[in-house]
């Protein structure tokens, strides 16, 4: 039983907590974690008289991805129609069913990064907020107005 106790506690001793904190300035991406982590709690501390908004994305710098251009093809049903003339000289008339494929290029996009997780935080006030958020990428915070930031995460 004390080997499992003493297996037990040496697991919870080796998780790595830590702690990061980062000031954001208004509209601008902040790079909180360039690496795979797991948030345990955020607490943000509005530095202005206005609220603020804090949006968290998975990624290592940007909020923003290209998807670049491709072809996109369309299936749908239509007639044909063929006509000729045979060795008699009747003009024949023949009628089919049948689907046509229309490709159609689609032009280069920019798109948003989903949000992991969004803070509103009151004029001059502080907010902690206990989540849990695993990323793959990294974490960059975007705040709408000036903000101090604290994570506490797992690696």
């Amino acid at each position: 039983m004390f080997k499992f106790i003493a297996i037990a506690l040496l697991c919870i001793v080796s998780v790595k907590a830590d702690s990061v904190v980062v000031t954001a300035t208004a509209g601008a991406a902040t790079v909180v974690s360039t690496n795979h982590i797991t948030v345990s709690d955020i607490t943000v501390t509005a530095s202005t008289t206005n609220v603020t908004t804090v949006r968290f994305f998975d990624s290592q710098s940007l909020t923003t991805y290209v998807q670049a251009a491709y072809t996109s093809f369309a299936s749908y049903a239509t007639n044909f129609s063929q006509i000729f003339t045979n060795e008699s000289g009747v003009l024949i008339t023949n009628t089919f069913t049948g689907v046509a494929t229309l490709p159609t290029a689609v032009s280069v996009a920019t798109n948003t990064i989903p949000t992991l997780y969004t803070i509103i935080v009151p004029a001059s006030a502080q907010r902690t907020k206990i989540v849990r958020i695993q990323t793959m990428r990294g974490l960059v915070a975007v705040a709408s107005s000036e903000a101090i930031i604290e994570v506490d995460y797992i690696r």
